[in-house]
């Protein structure tokens, strides 16, 4: 009987060991899909798979990492998006887990280029095995120029002479043009001519972008009209289709501008506001004077913040505070202002999405988008409102990039779903409306 076991236990130790292979795309367009396949295990056998990412943020190397458990399959596979992961930095069937868990490292791993994403497994204390994605912003085709008469403004667009629809690309308050250059190559490699519009560039930003407001105060909504003559004047540029697509202060940015502009066909606006709310910055030394928006020079009424130089002042001491509460507060203080203040979004008869998050930290987002989609179902108008539990105010990404850090607010796991939930509606929705 000894002999009947001891024959498959000598088989096993005299076969030749197995090659681990961690499988990876050469390079990685948009963000993602990342598709991660490790072979070469013992079926049953545990692993530990590491993730290394390196972004560069104002051209500044940042290191982020994951690290998940996983059993390889009857096969000796371990694929994440069919996989569960049993513990690390998240736990279930997820194929972006390892991307989205990361957190940030205190050092930049040498053997990780910028741009780049190292995938690694370890199983039974052997060596790791790894391999290297390249994360491009865009399609390589994409080509880029800037946009006369409007400081840091960049035009994408794929190659040759077709007339294609215009999506204008309005960032939040970060300021600057981060988030058209992100945004900008991806979206234009969609068939879009996307326009990345820098509308204010703050003084403590590493951006300086002459010619823009360096506070976020009487921002000129009129603006986009100059921008409309300029597509008028482009054989390449089809006026007749012009979308908007704002996060954040850019959402509010968006609406304002959807309930004024009759020639926009279509508007996505990520975690939004559905009032004008009170403008700050650095020239700005008294609270409730100034408004965010403006419209042919004039401000627009807005709801004062309660108590917001306050709670600003107390994140900078490490006290945990949010910048949802100055809004809550000031809007239940001001129910004239906010009915005044309110973006009458009703007038606009074109195609409209917003999504917000649950959880969002930096102001009620899911709230307003819920008051957006009642308001115009009042008024007899469909509404793609999209709003997630567990979800913060970091909507605006693709699903693959880290998000288990501070500034996104909100769970990472969820934030990242609604991120590629958005992502895929924003697509639907412009495609829909303008091609």
């Amino acid at each position: 009987m000894f002999t009947r076991y001891l024959i498959p236990i000598l088989a096993l130790m005299a076969a030749p060991s197995l090659a681990q292979t961690v499988e990876l795309p050469a390079e990685v367009i948009g963000g993602g899909p990342v598709r991660v396949m490790i072979a070469g295990l013992r079926p049953g056998a545990a692993a530990t798979v590491t993730a290394d990412r390196v972004m560069l943020s104002d051209g500044v190397p940042e290191a982020y990492r994951s690290t998940a458990r996983f059993v390889a399959d009857r096969h000796g596979r371990i694929d994440p998006a069919t996989a569960a992961a049993t513990g690390g930095d998240y736990a279930g069937v997820d194929a972006a887990g390892l991307f989205w868990s990361m957190h940030p490292e205190p050092a930049v791993p040498a053997e990780v280029a910028p741009d780049t994403a190292r995938v690694c497994v370890v199983a039974m204390g052997g060596a790791p095995t790894c391999a290297v994605t390249h994360f491009r912003v865009g399609d390589r085709r994409v080509v880029s120029e800037p946009v006369g008469g409007f400081p840091g403004a960049m035009l994408y667009r794929l190659p040759g002479h077709d007339r294609r629809p215009v999506v204008i690309a309005l960032g939040g308050s970060e300021g600057g043009s981060s988030f058209g250059r992100e945004l900008g190559p991806w979206l234009a490699g969609q068939g879009y001519a996307v326009i990345a519009l820098p509308y204010y560039a703050p003084d403590w930003s590493a951006e300086k972008l002459p010619g823009l407001p360096v506070d976020f105060a009487d921002i000129p909504v009129d603006r986009l009209e100059q921008v409309r003559a300029w597509i008028a004047d482009r054989s390449d540029l089809d006026g007749r289709r012009i979308g908007l697509y704002g996060v954040s202060k850019g959402g509010e940015f968006a609406l304002i501008a959807a309930s004024r502009f009759d020639w926009l066909s279509a508007v996505a606006a990520v975690v939004p506001s559905d009032v004008v709310w009170e403008g700050w910055g650095p020239n700005v030394t008294k609270d409730d004077t100034r408004s965010s928006f403006s419209w042919r020079g004039q401000p627009l009424p807005y709801v004062p913040y309660a108590g917001m130089r306050e709670t600003i002042a107390a994140l900078y001491r490490g006290e945990p505070r949010t910048l949802r509460t100055p809004h809550e507060q000031g809007r239940a203080a001001n129910p004239a202002r906010v009915a005044a203040a309110t973006i009458p979004i009703e007038k606009f008869k074109g195609a409209l999405l917003v999504a917000g998050g649950e959880l969002d930290q930096t102001w009620p987002s899911a709230d307003m988008v819920r008051s957006i989609a009642a308001r115009r179902a009042r008024a007899g108008l469909r509404t793609e409102a999209l709003t997630f539990p567990g979800a913060g105010h970091g909507l605006s990404g693709s699903g693959w990039e880290p998000s288990n850090y501070p500034r996104t607010n909100g769970n990472a796991g969820p934030t990242a779903h609604g991120q590629a939930a958005v992502r895929a509606a924003v697509l639907a929705l412009f495609k829909s409306a303008l091609r």
